[in-house]
């Protein structure tokens, strides 16, 4: 693979996180994106030869949703018959994520089924939350839900008695949410990223809670929360990433799902030297008191 092919996938925000083999004409090859978790495989890379016989790439991210073209020669773009394939290939790139989507899902409804109510887990003890809606395998996984706007199972977040946190492989994730306490048609809902916060704001408030679980997936989820309640108070719970001096996502993400959702902003303020960035480190400190206060203040 070329530097400036590289130069060009780094510059559009899908760098490899490691060497990649120059991709197989015609064939999608997914990679692991260097921004991404590992084990993820959201970037994807294929080529064809145009009519000239010039070698066309096009790569893109199935996580930010983005699509980019690139050749040696930039101003020669690509012909029809080259768009068609790309076209074609997508399609069927895209049904077959779909396929593996549904059997994940399957999967994951089966575990979720022998899985048994949560009632300790070392991860619940360090976050000082109850289990709410998580259950847990074999004693050592914490098992917490996602689910789709028709509260169908599309995958499972699994947690390690240390804390560490995973997602199956191939379940959808990309506009789902786990629900806490949330019905549906409530008067007030709070959308937050992470399950620990989601656990602390319902304790604190009892209110309806819908967990994001990444802040890129705030806005999806605000979105469907919102065309599901209209006339609903609908408050994101941003973090507020203030150690990340100068990319503080928590509260840009935060803020972008709250306007498009036409709701309320609220975030946890910290000392400069708190660590922390949620709700959850915020009642650590100052208790969950405090936290139905915000709330409340917000809303009124």
């Amino acid at each position: 693979m070329s530097n400036s092919l590289l130069s060009a996938m780094t510059e559009a925000g899908v760098m490899p996180a490691s060497v990649l083999p120059l991709p197989i004409h015609g064939e999608i090859q997914r990679f692991q994106v260097a921004s991404d978790k590992n084990g993820s495989l959201n970037g994807w890379i294929t080529s064809f030869s145009n009519q000239t016989n010039e070698e066309v790439f096009v790569f893109g991210s199935w996580k930010n949703g983005v699509k980019h073209i690139y050749s040696d020669n930039r101003t020669s773009g690509y012909d029809y018959s080259t768009r068609e394939k790309i076209n074609s290939l997508m399609k069927s790139a895209k049904i077959a994520k779909e396929e593996l989507q549904k059997q994940t899902a399957t999967n994951c409804f089966n575990l979720w089924e022998e899985a048994i109510p949560a009632t300790s887990h070392p991860y619940l003890e360090s976050k000082n939350i109850k289990p709410h809606i998580a259950r847990t395998y074999n004693d050592n996984w914490l098992l917490i839900p996602v689910v789709d706007a028709d509260r169908h199972l599309t995958s499972l977040q699994t947690i390690s008695p240390s804390g560490k946190k995973t997602f199956k492989k191939d379940g959808r994730i990309a506009g789902c949410y786990c629900p806490i306490g949330y019905e549906g048609q409530a008067k007030i809902i709070l959308i937050c990223e992470g399950f620990a916060t989601g656990a602390t704001l319902r304790e604190a408030t009892n209110l309806p809670v819908i967990v994001a679980f990444n802040a890129g997936n705030l806005r999806p989820v605000a979105e469907t929360i919102r065309l599901e309640n209209p006339t609903s108070i609908v408050v994101i719970c941003a973090d507020n990433d203030h150690l990340n001096k100068g990319n503080n996502v928590g509260l840009i993400k935060g803020e972008q799902a709250a306007k498009q959702a036409s709701g309320l902003f609220v975030f946890p303020s910290f000392s400069a030297n708190d660590e922390g960035s949620d709700f959850n480190d915020f009642a650590q400190i100052h208790g969950k008191g405090i936290i139905q206060s915000i709330i409340m203040e917000a809303t009124s």
